[in-house]
């Protein structure tokens, strides 16, 4: 707003200098042609020189300081519509801006979240590891736990990433609400994830952890663990 002021005011300037510079012009003729019968001149048509002879009285009078003053007011007046104009052009814009880069962000938060799922349909074995992990977590042979915990990992960053997304009001709160009910369950019914957020939540900062370690107190297995 302030950059296109600043673009306006010149406009207006160079307004009020164009008719100071003609009405000049005009006094001019006055000067370099009286219209007294005693001196010699060049020929001058009779009507223009009368209408030049009433501008001039009437200039005298207070016409041309109204003349600029109207002029002033008239460029003004366009500066200040000019701005109107391009202060909505500027909120359509901004507006526009918004909607693209929610759209973008709810875009993320899918890419982010669906490249675990795809991991799973690409790797059959992983699927077996990870009911053998959530049927006994602590039993399972270590490169197995890895594999699952490591699967943990990445899902968790995803619902991470959609739990501060919603925060700043940049997903559709339905996403958030989807997103969050399906891993509010696992944590609340996978034994492995008392496990593995055992180990883990270190990784993860406040206030997410503490969100999260809610959630996983809640399961079953956690409160047969006390």
């Amino acid at each position: 707003m302030v950059a296109t002021t600043v673009a306006i005011r010149p406009v207006a300037i160079i307004l009020r200098i164009t008719i100071a510079w003609r009405i000049e012009g005009r006094l001019s003729i006055r000067r370099k042609f009286p219209l007294s019968s005693g001196r010699s001149g060049p020929p001058v048509n009779r009507q223009f020189t009368t209408r030049i002879v009433l501008f001039l009285e009437s200039s005298h009078s207070g016409g041309l300081a109204v003349s600029l003053e109207r002029a002033a007011l008239v460029a003004e007046i366009c500066g200040g519509v000019a701005v109107v104009v391009s202060v909505i052009y500027l909120a359509v814009q901004l507006s526009d801006n918004n909607r693209l880069l929610r759209s973008q962000a709810h875009y993320n938060a899918l890419d982010v979240n669906q490249r675990v799922f795809e991991s799973l349909l690409e790797n059959d074995k992983l699927a077996t590891f990870l009911q053998e992990c959530r049927t006994t977590p602590r039993e399972v042979e270590d490169a197995v736990w890895t594999r699952c915990s490591t699967y943990y990992f990445m899902q968790i960053n995803g619902w991470e990433y959609v739990y501060y997304q919603n925060i700043d009001k940049a997903v559709p709160p339905e996403l958030w609400i989807g997103a969050d009910g399906y891993y509010s369950n696992e944590a609340k019914a996978n034994p492995a994830w008392i496990r593995f957020w055992e180990e883990a939540a270190i990784g993860f900062g406040e206030p997410f952890r503490s969100f999260v370690g809610e959630r996983i107190r809640q399961n079953p297995a956690f409160q047969r663990s006390m």
